[in-house]
């Protein structure tokens, strides 16, 4: 079963760039292009520099942020790069939380990230410069940050670098971060914590290689590693200073005059200090908060942070609910939420506070709308895109403002109802705010490509409490699935491996194991999980009464046996094979494959060995539209041991059924081996 969690592809983020003398030229996929200037260093760091650029697109100017990273002969740099591009990505759903990515770019030497450019500076500025306002907006700043964890952590992401220069102001009234630089990020995704990243100041224990026999599961807690670096930077804020530090040099030490242009010389971390506090030889360092004032909650959210041992830290799901946050008061904390999903959904901060004030005064409906029309939006359509990102407060406050419009509730965008399109994007609290409304539970999937009822999308986005939160409150478990593309709620989950709702679906719902499949590009629950290559769905399918040899949909179906077989998963192909599964079934009339075909066309020899034991017909003839020989296939696809496989087999190297023999379309395609091997065949 996978982790749920799509990795991004950075080759569709590269930017179309040449480099000049003075300039760079950006083109766009339309054609239009953008004359970049560089106009000035902003900083250098461990991995590069970053330079603001200026653009120039149709007479208007724009600037940017540009990491600059210099080429290695190592893979270390080629890894920052990765790292940084995919983190930003996955998170570009989330802008009021994290900086902008347009696009990375490079040449013989260097990588080039362009972001969002923060004129206002980062957060380590804003300490230094800004002392007394930083320790009273602390839980303002503290309370973004975790949201923003809480993101990067649901997408199995852990930061490793938090720190302030790595959080960016982006407004100062009222006072907006964002967290920047995931050059030291890591994914989870089939990996564990075993490198030493961070800064050292604010690096967590188990990173520094402290208390290793005490706290010997640090690497099975990776989130952790930001929890600690957060609890650092939340006493920088309300202390000025990082915890665990030296002692300051006596005066007589410090030269007057580097005192005078440089400020107080920055103190380096104790290690002897924290070695002693992680084998509580030392009491946690409290003094410096009560000389600061901080009151004991804020000492608590803390002190929960700064734990030696990673597995009892907060996680930032919990931190978000300490007392430490009442302090924002409900009202202000919800309305700078919805401001901030607002800007989120692209909608100008002035706008949004005009928004917000609007119906904080009424709520006036048409003023609303008027403000709306006015930057070309409806409620309605925000309403959908407030459903889509998950924007419970956002939608709660339109459906308030516009419950005079009681088909709000029930309004379907895209041919998707929002109810819908919060369960596809596994957003319970929206789900249980729609219903709280009104909203249909069962709305039949729309007839658009791929639609689905919300317990269906629920049970495709893999969120099992969704799905039984929408089973245990009267969701249809053998709704009908959308006639192009529909998958019913056990077809949906077997198609993605999610066992526990299958195992809900089937055994607490009685879900029908052997519904048919929709007509166009349908799947039944087996041949779904056998297409999607999912081992432990088959198994438990099979054990509870799965068809094996069910007919494929009218169009770009398969049986279980020719999806596995499409796939290459050679054990589930053995599974089937076990049950009885037809190894000539017959494709279906468009665009089918018998199994052999399907594995040939994609190479998979493994498999077409396996069929060609089990009797396989080699010279199978193609279905009626787009059908395909083995033999043109594998020829088509440049697969030559498929083919070598397939001569050896005695297939018809004459067939011209798909309107050319496999020596012609080898010969179209380039596939020179097996232009060789097919000309000069000697097993006839």
């Amino acid at each position: 079963m996978t982790s749920g969690v799509e990795t991004p592809n950075i080759s569709s983020y590269k930017l179309n760039v040449t480099f000049h003398e003075d300039h760079l030229k950006q083109t766009a996929e339309s054609g239009e292009t953008t004359i970049w200037r560089k106009e000035k260093e902003l900083g250098k760091g461990g991995f590069g520099s970053v330079r603001l650029e200026r653009g120039v697109f149709g007479g208007a100017e724009s600037v940017r942020a540009v990491k600059r990273i210099l080429r290695a002969s190592s893979t270390t740099n080629n890894l920052y790069i990765q790292r940084e591009v995919k983190a930003l990505i996955m998170v570009q759903d989330h802008l009021d939380l994290f900086v902008k990515f347009f696009g990375w770019y490079e040449d013989d030497l260097h990588f080039f990230i362009a972001m969002e450019y923060a004129p206002l500076g980062d957060l380590g500025s804003y300490i230094k410069n800004s002392k007394e306002d930083a320790h009273s907006n602390a839980i303002t700043i503290t309370q973004q940050l975790l949201k923003a964890l809480v993101i990067l952590h649901e997408r199995k992401i852990y930061h490793r670098d938090l720190k302030p220069p790595n959080v960016l102001i982006t407004s100062l009234s009222p006072l907006h971060v964002k967290l920047a630089d995931f050059g030291a990020s890591k994914s989870t995704i089939n990996t564990m914590l075993r490198t030493q990243c961070g800064t050292v100041t604010y690096q967590a224990p188990e990173m520094q290689g402290l208390s290793v026999q005490r706290h010997a599961l640090g690497g099975e807690y990776p989130f952790a590693l930001d929890m600690w670096s957060l609890g650092c930077m939340v006493y920088e804020l309300l202390t000025t200073e990082a915890p665990f530090l030296e002692e300051p040099a006596p005066e007589e030490e410090v030269s007057e005059v580097s005192w005078i242009e440089d400020g107080p010389p920055e103190r380096s971390l104790n290690l002897a200090m924290l070695v002693d506090f992680c084998e509580e030889r030392i009491d946690f360092p409290l003094q410096p908060l009560h000389n600061a004032s901080v009151g004991l909650k804020g000492i608590d959210f803390i002190m929960k942070l700064l734990v030696a041992s990673p597995e009892f830290r907060m996680t930032a799901q919990a931190a978000l609910k300490h007392d430490w946050f009442a302090q924002l008061g409900p009202s202000d904390a919800y309305f700078e939420e919805i401001t901030n999903q607002m800007i989120s959904l692209g909608i100008d901060s002035t706008v949004a506070k005009s928004l917000i004030r609007a119906h904080r005064e009424g709520p006036n409906p048409d003023k609303i709308q008027d403000i709306l029309n006015a930057v070309g939006k409806n409620y309605i359509s925000l309403a959908y895109d407030a459903s889509h990102k998950g924007h419970t407060s956002l939608l709660d406050m339109l459906l308030e403002t516009f419950k005079g419009d009681t088909k709000l509730p029930h309004t379907t965008v895209k041919g998707w109802s929002l109810l819908q399109t919060a369960a596809k994007g596994g957003h319970l609290g929206v789900v249980k705010l729609l219903l709280g409304w009104g909203a249909n539970i069962n709305a039949e999937a729309g007839p658009v490509w791929r639609g689905r009822t919300a317990l269906q999308a629920a049970a495709e986005s893999g969120n099992t409490k969704l799905a039984r939160f929408l089973l245990e409150n009267g969701a249809d478990v053998h709704a009908k699935a959308a006639q192009k593309g529909g998958l019913t709620a056990l077809q949906a989950a077997a198609s993605y491996g999610y066992t526990e709702i299958l195992v809900d679906l089937v055994k607490k719902h009685k879900a029908e194991v052997n519904e048919k499949p929709c007509d166009l590009d349908g799947r039944t629950a087996l041949q779904a999980a056998a297409e999607k290559g999912q081992e432990d769905a088959v198994d438990f399918l099979l054990r509870n009464g799965a068809e094996v040899n069910t007919k494929p949909c009218k169009q770009k179906g398969f049986t279980a046996l020719q999806a596995a077989a499409g796939g290459g998963f050679v054990r589930i192909v053995e599974i089937l094979l076990g049950k009885s599964a037809d190894v000539n079934a017959e494709p279906c009339d468009l665009w089918g494959r018998t199994a052999i075909q399907a594995a040939a066309e994609n190479g998979h020899s493994d498999v077409v060995q396996l069929l060609l034991e089990n009797s396989a017909d080699v010279n199978a003839g193609p279905c009626e539209k787009k059908g395909k020989t083995a033999l043109w296939a594998a020829a088509e696809g440049g697969h030559a041991n498929v083919v070598r496989l397939l001569l050896e087999s005695r297939a018809d190297i004459n067939c011209d059924r798909c309107g050319s023999t496999a020596l012609e379309i080898a010969e179209e395609n380039g596939h020179h081996s097996i232009v060789e091997l097919l000309s000069g065949n000697s097993f006839y």
